[in-house]
């Protein structure tokens, strides 16, 4: 399989990144009812994954985590794609969305895009790091499990240096 690239529009100050292995990864955007549809959540507690980071829960397991993307766009040993990514499990309870958790655990979870943005900005060569959320198929989740994602880019894009232009023109 083809790896993935970082690709410049020919006459437009864009860019997009190919993928060719995300098309792999699974859509399981069922609610979690039982524990036959929850071993399908690699994202619930009892998942396989490559935890990066872990927040505990005082009263046992954890509270919020971090895994490697298991389907990246991008990679730190690609040249045609450097860069890194990694998910933010927000809660272990398959069924809740943010906006159900408490307001304590809302800013656990904001300290959590915080750690990660600043590990991530120290990597060799990485000059940009976005936290998102997606929400919903439409808007590009694949896995109805609450979560984010957080992405490293080696360049900053051209929108948003075109903005920070724009800010340093407006302050001078």
């Amino acid at each position: 399989m083809k790896k993935s690239e970082i690709r410049k529009h020919y006459f437009q100050d864009k860019y997009v990144i190919i993928s060719p292995k995300r098309g792999q990864r699974p859509h399981i955007t069922k609610i979690c009812k039982d524990d036959a549809t929850k071993k399908e959540c690699f994202m619930c507690p009892d998942g396989k994954v490559k935890i990066i980071y872990e927040l505990p829960n005082l009263r046992g397991g954890w509270l919020v985590r971090v895994i490697k993307n298991i389907y990246p766009a991008l990679s730190l040993d690609n040249k045609y794609a450097y860069g890194k990514q990694e998910v933010i499990i927000e809660t272990p309870d398959h069924n809740k969305e943010i906006h159900e958790l408490s307001i304590e655990h809302i800013k656990k979870i904001l300290d959590v895009y915080s750690e990660r943005y600043e590990s991530l900005r120290k990597l060799d060569k990485i000059r940009y790091v976005l936290v998102f959320k997606n929400e919903g198929g439409k808007a590009g989740e694949s896995i109805d499990h609450a979560h984010s994602q957080v992405i490293a880019l080696p360049m900053i894009p051209p929108l948003i240096k075109e903005e920070i232009n724009a800010i340093d023109d407006y302050t001078m």
